[in-house]
């Protein structure tokens, strides 16, 4: 017996399910998406969970467990229209600074932690006895190093870096003076929506901030007590996606719409209503997607004067041709 052939239709359907959910779950094996979205770019990257005290106790030089401060930093939201970003500080002392519990701490010593802070730039002063949670703080992103794409008109290619410092010292008695004591930075890898987040530690130095600093010149700054780090906003990929998939329907309707109006002047096909109804729900559908871009950006970002006020003029005009076509038809019949 002849075993039954399979229709080239079928394949070219299987393969047009197939192909988008392939890819999908490809990427997803192939990928981590909380590394995609948030990564710790610089070679020190995030402090790792340790397996005994003895590594707590030399990392880089640094001992975690006593006499030091780690700085949790916690991205939680990032406007770009107005260029500054929230995240929280949450500072965590050695275990002879401080009773370390969930979510807070309570100080031995007296502590005072200095952030370059848009809102409340005075330095947080914590006296001995006080529990101490995360500490709120709101910053300019000026995109120091690079300019170029720090502006939503390129969503969603559009990228920003925020330039961010921090100061800890320390006094064991109300009488003795400040000493600033090991501080260095952590971050905690929790997506941010719709952006993708990386953290590069660095030196505070403003005149050379294109300069890559050594991991030993990054621990010395940090055994004095200050940090620095740039923080770098783009696009998340599933950003990328969806307005990728726009900006393909928009033109996929702009060509067809332009396709069927010439054939229909060329005397190739006949004047519907159809072609009218087709056009006006383009422009609604149009329209109710672009509300469906990821970070609700403006209007008038390039993506509406590159794509979709083209798109919308184009189903416009091919509104009013088909409507003169389909009046001036010779075969209708009352």
């Amino acid at each position: 017996m002849d075993r039954p052939k399979i229709s080239r239709r079928l394949i070219w359907l299987i393969a047009a399910v197939l192909l988008p959910y392939g890819a999908a779950v490809a990427f997803g094996l192939l990928t981590s998406m909380s590394s995609v979205e948030v990564a710790v770019t610089d070679e020190i990257g995030t402090i790792p969970e340790f397996e005994s005290d003895d590594a707590a106790k030399d990392f880089y030089g640094l001992n975690l467990l006593a006499d030091s401060v780690v700085l949790y930093i916690q991205m939680t939201e990032f406007d770009p229209e107005l260029s500054r970003a929230k995240f929280a500080v949450f500072p965590w002392p050695g275990e002879d600074l401080a009773s370390r519990l969930v979510s807070s701490i309570d100080l031995n010593v007296d502590m005072r932690v200095i952030l370059d802070s848009l809102d409340d730039p005075e330095p947080k002063i914590y006296e001995s006895g006080d529990r101490v949670g995360a500490i709120n703080v709101v910053s300019d992103v000026l995109s120091l190093r690079d300019k170029r794409r720090a502006n939503d008109f390129m969503y969603p290619f559009d990228s920003y870096e925020l330039d961010m410092y921090a100061f800890v010292d320390v006094k064991e008695t109300k009488d003795s003076e400040w000493l600033m004591i090991p501080t260095i930075e952590d971050f905690y890898i929790t997506p941010l929506s719709n952006f993708a987040v990386k953290y590069e530690r660095t030196i505070f130095d403003w005149e050379n901030l294109d300069d890559k600093p050594t991991i030993s010149e990054i621990i010395d700054e940090r055994k004095e007590g200050s940090t620095s780090f740039f923080v770098k906003f783009g696009r998340s990929r599933a950003t990328y996606a969806i307005s990728l998939l726009v900006a393909i329907f928009c033109i996929i309707c702009s060509v067809a719409l332009v396709w069927i109006t010439l054939e229909v002047l060329r005397t190739n096909r006949p004047p519907s209503t159809q072609i009218l109804i087709w056009a006006a729900a383009t422009v609604l559908a149009e329209i109710q997607l672009r509300e469906l871009l990821p970070g609700n950006p403006r209007i008038g970002i390039g993506f509406d004067f590159f794509i979709l006020f083209p798109s919308l003029v184009i189903a416009v005009l091919v509104v009013l041709v088909q409507s003169g076509s389909w009046i001036r038809r010779s075969d209708f019949i009352p």
